[in-house]
């Protein structure tokens, strides 16, 4: 009798095999296996819209208020604003390219605390390309 090995998929917490399970089903599939309704004990968050927070595991997880510590959303930003830049290195050299990489690069020297946010200029892409119009 051959004998069946069963691989434990995560170990901090409840439902972590329900996630697994939708994560690797068709969409259709993993519509039927809901998330857990009891507090899973050990909540990894995503952003549901602008206010909301969710956990990936259970329909208790829900909070309006940033899960993650002051030091962790800048960690988060900079690891987005890195990726970014990285994103442009792709593309064309081009005036907007370059206003893009100074908003971020403006962004990233405030959140390290290089710079405070009075001692960088206003800019906008938008407004760059508006007074290139009226100067010609």
């Amino acid at each position: 009798m051959p004998r069946r090995i069963i691989k434990r998929v995560g170990t901090r917490g409840r439902y972590r095999w329900r996630t697994r399970l939708r994560g690797v089903l068709p969409y259709g599939l993993a519509l039927r296996i809901p998330k857990g309704r009891v507090d899973c004990g050990a909540h990894e968050w995503y952003r549901s819209d602008e206010r909301t927070w969710r956990c990936y595991h259970c329909e208790v997880g829900v909070t309006h208020v940033s899960p993650f510590s002051g030091d962790e959303q800048v960690a988060g930003r900079l690891a987005a604003i890195r990726l970014r830049f990285k994103a442009l290195g792709a593309k064309p050299y081009t005036e907007a390219v370059a206003g893009e990489a100074r908003e971020l690069f403006d962004e990233a020297s405030i959140l390290t605390g290089e710079r405070s946010a009075r001692d960088v200029p206003p800019h906008s892409s938008r407004g760059a390309k508006r007074r290139r119009r009226t100067v010609r």
